[in-house]
């Protein structure tokens, strides 16, 4: 049909990339080009991807000087998880530990991201 998209990938697609290691490495390249795609280019970036992937701290830091309905306003800090079980533990957890290494006066203007890529509950 006329008009129609042509679907590459679905949903399934995602999280079956999303579980495998390559996948883990370049989730972070595939949410800097959707930040860029949303934001633009005077979003503020740093999203380590490959081996960095594997360093402690967050898994992201975006500034954008305003928000949408995707991306908040100002500064976020991302975890990005792929894992398939006990995600609110992992977000729980990735909080109290990014928190408890973030200054307070950091901690009043950033926004946590829990971002998860997997399946299961």
């Amino acid at each position: 049909m006329r008009g129609q998209p042509i679907r590459w990938i679905d949903a399934t697609d995602i999280v079956q990339w999303g579980e495998r290691r390559d996948g883990q490495d370049t989730m972070p390249e595939l949410l800097s080009r959707l930040i860029r795609a949303e934001a633009g280019h005077a979003a503020r970036l740093r999203f380590p991807s490959g081996e960095s992937v594997m360093f402690s701290g967050w898994d992201g830091v975006c500034e954008v000087a305003s928000g949408s309905a995707y991306l908040p306003a100002g500064r976020s800090a991302w975890e990005v998880g792929t894992q398939r079980l006990k995600i609110a533990e992992k977000a729980s957890g990735d909080l109290a530990k990014r928190t408890d290494a973030t200054p307070a006066s950091e901690r009043t203007e950033t926004n946590f991201v829990h971002l998860w890529g997997g399946r299961g509950a």
